[in-house]
């Protein structure tokens, strides 16, 4: 395996899926390419296209939960913690020592965890 290249999240709300990932300065939305189903896609700081955001595949293959998932970032705790206020998102947060990283798991639009890991070395 190479490396993590991008997440598609079915959502009912794609709306407030966007507005979660960009109140938190994680992506932002740019070009997508034509489809059958309307959508998003939400770009990086390097113009990769790493959050696909689409309506669920209810009955169709792949249609599966997910419980979260993280991403590193290079941003303080007290930064992003008020970036979740500002959204009114609930969140928590625990320093592991063992890894090096502050995991931040944030609750998003429809129960989605998104979970952050930050550097201790930051805080």
């Amino acid at each position: 395996m190479a490396a993590f290249d991008h997440v598609n999240l079915g959502c009912h709300n794609k709306e407030a899926m966007v507005a979660f990932f960009e109140g938190l300065g994680v992506a932002t939305v740019g070009d997508r390419p034509p489809s059958r189903r309307d959508g998003f896609w939400m770009y990086d700081e390097t113009n990769h296209p790493i959050i696909h955001i689409s309506p669920p595949d209810e009955g169709e293959r792949g249609a599966a939960v997910m419980n979260h998932f993280a991403m590193r970032a290079d941003v303080a705790v007290a930064d992003m913690e008020q970036r979740a206020t500002a959204l009114g998102c609930t969140f928590d947060g625990r320093a592991n020592a063992a890894t090096g990283v502050y995991q931040l798991k944030i609750e998003g639009p429809e129960g989605l965890i998104f979970e952050l890991l930050l550097p201790l070395s930051e805080q």
